[in-house]
């Protein structure tokens, strides 16, 4: 296909029309362009398709991120049918689009395009002979709708599938450059409570409904951790940690909406959770269970609190008739029972304390008599205020950087 027809080819994308607002589309459209415009237009449309081929590691990875990144009704269709069953309508869009992909991939191959420009500027053909070649990886894989089916299929798609763990802020969602790398084998003890909370995200990954969880105890004793961990233990399999603040709480209807609408389970996590009043938690509540729309069966929610109630409470609110000292308990108690499960992490005992030392030493190969290890490692939780597996591993990474 000759460049110019490329261009009109491309403009005409379908099913992947979003592909072209990426910066690989509009790259791609730049370069068509240029070959149209003089040469300086054309060098520097070139020159930013190399730089992003650097980052994205090819061509074709880069337009197979794009084509992944593409929602759309085909590969909606192609989550929950069998490929001939697909309307006929959208197999026809993807043979297009393939084609068209698959033309560009063959067209950008940069002997081959710079040869075409130096032919087509021939009083810069010294200089653009000089433009160095870009990596267009390995040969691109979706050639046909078979191809994108399956490749739906397998990898998912959406704005999702580029990390595992999300933010959302001001309405957006955006996924987190360098999530903490945590995993289970990196905590210790808690065995009883790292069971509960696997079952449940298996269940949650096999498609079942699962249960909103709800971790509550003492500081430093891993809660968050665990969560991000058991996270990055199912991320393989497509599994997303999408964390959401409390300040965003009103947002939730869209959260639950857009979760909807993807391919995968999601771990939708609300850290430290408190409220000051009970009628805060009010759009949570409604999230959780018993608002006008039924909560996604591909999310479960994963809150952690050092309050069993997630709310303050005083005195006052006891005070008062019989009447409202039991409206004002079911007000802050309402929220807490909406979650199925809940996990207690209790602040461990000396010993256990000792134990968790002890593991992360032999973790970290430091040789120290155990009761000369103890012994520091109990003026450390001291000085600390608390005896927790945080202050555990604050205590080995101090006593590790101090190692020779």
């Amino acid at each position: 296909m000759e460049y110019h027809q490329l261009k009109t080819a491309f403009a005409g994308l379908c099913l992947l029309s979003s592909l072209k607002e990426q910066e690989i589309g509009r790259a791609i459209k730049n370069v068509l362009d240029g070959l149209e415009e003089d040469s300086s237009v054309f060098a520097g449309s070139y020159a930013a398709l190399f730089s992003l081929t650097l980052r994205e590691g090819g061509l074709s990875d880069a337009l197979e991120r794009a084509v992944m990144r593409c929602a759309n009704p085909f590969a909606e269709q192609s989550r929950l049918r069998p490929f001939k069953e697909i309307d006929a309508p959208l197999r026809g869009a993807a043979q297009y689009d393939t084609f068209v992909l698959r033309a560009c991939w063959e067209a950008l191959q940069p002997e081959g395009l710079l040869r075409y420009a130096a032919e087509r500027y021939p009083d810069a053909s010294e200089q653009i002979a000089l433009l160095p070649a870009f990596d267009t990886g390995p040969e691109f894989s979706l050639s046909t709708p078979l191809d994108l089916y399956l490749f739906y299929r397998q990898k998912g798609y959406g704005q999702f599938s580029i990390a595992s763990v999300f933010r959302r802020k001001n309405g957006q969602f955006f996924a987190v450059p360098s999530p903490d790398p945590i995993r289970l084998s990196d905590l210790k003890r808690y065995e009883r409570q790292k069971q509960v909370i696997l079952e449940n995200t298996r269940l949650l990954l096999s498609g079942k409904r699962a249960n909103n969880l709800l971790l509550y105890g003492d500081r430093g004793t891993g809660k968050s951790s665990t969560v991000k961990a058991v996270a990055n233990e199912f991320a393989p399999e497509g599994l997303k940690l999408l964390e959401i603040t409390k300040e965003d709480l009103m947002d939730f209807p869209a959260v639950c909406a857009e979760i909807a609408r993807s391919p995968y389970p999601f771990i939708v996590f609300l850290d430290d959770l408190s409220f000051a009043r009970a009628e805060d938690s009010i759009p949570l509540k409604a999230a959780l269970e018993g608002g006008a729309a039924k909560a996604p069966d591909n999310m479960a929610v994963y809150a952690t609190s050092n309050r069993r109630h997630l709310t303050e409470e005083r005195f006052s609110d006891r005070s008062g008739d019989e009447i409202h000292v039991r409206d004002s308990i079911e007000a802050l108690c309402s929220l807490s029972d909406r979650f199925g499960i809940e996990v207690v992490f209790e602040t461990p005992g000396r010993d256990e304390y000792h134990d968790i030392v002890r593991e992360l030493a032999r973790d970290r190969s430091i040789s120290l008599d155990e009761g000369t290890l103890c012994a520091m490692a109990d003026r450390f939780a001291l000085l600390r205020g608390v005896r927790s597996p945080r202050t555990a591993n604050q205590f080995i990474t101090s006593l590790f950087t101090q190692m020779p």
